[in-house]
């Protein structure tokens, strides 16, 4: 494996991976082995909108049967709704699954992409990954660079913010104030529906 210009058959014929996109300005093998220890998930054909991106996010190997059965594959959602928001949703592909209602929490809905944007995100493709990034100083917003979990009841994701951000919106906690404190971990407890 490792070839360019291989038919998406003769690849998958030698249990290879076969992805024929190009991400991050980068030009990947179409079929290529996955690495045995990876984890996680591999973006895949991921494509323009008129409002960000999509795509679709395969597991990297078997996954782990720790907490049931890993989703084998994820859709992948970017809407850079504003200048200064982004909404990247990742939801199971292949079934429906219960989300917030929008008569509970109204959501926007962009219908094009703004003409300039405060931040800049960048994907690796695999193991799959991304980061939001302020452009004014180069602030990491947003980096999701650590293994993304999805099972059928239990998601996994983590982040790291700076030293100096100042966090707030975790809810069903006992804090007596609601800023998040540097490197201390927070449970969140909203677990109903």
């Amino acid at each position: 494996c490792g070839h360019i210009g291989i038919t998406k058959d003769e690849c998958e014929s030698k249990s290879c991976c076969y992805i024929p996109d190009i991400l991050d300005g980068r030009s990947t093998p179409w079929c290529f082995h996955p690495e045995p220890a990876a984890h996680g998930y591999f973006a895949t054909h991921i494509t323009e909108t008129p409002t960000g991106y999509k795509g679709g996010l395969k597991l990297i190997g078997e996954g782990s049967s720790a907490y049931g059965a890993d989703i084998r594959s994820l859709s992948l959602e970017v809407v850079l709704e504003s200048a200064d928001t982004v909404r990247i949703k990742i939801p199971d592909a292949d079934n429906e699954r219960w989300e917030v209602p929008e008569s509970v929490v109204k959501r926007s809905h962009a219908l094009k992409k703004p003409e300039s944007l405060n931040y800049d995100i960048k994907f690796t493709q695999m193991p799959f990954s991304f980061t939001v990034t302020r452009k004014t100083d180069g602030e990491v917003l947003f980096d999701l660079s650590s293994w993304l979990v999805f099972k059928d009841q239990y998601i996994e994701l983590s982040t790291a913010t700076a030293a100096s951000s100042t966090t707030f919106g975790l809810g069903e906690s006992t804090r007596l104030h609601q800023a998040l404190e540097v490197n201390h971990i927070y449970t969140m407890w909203a677990a109903d529906i």
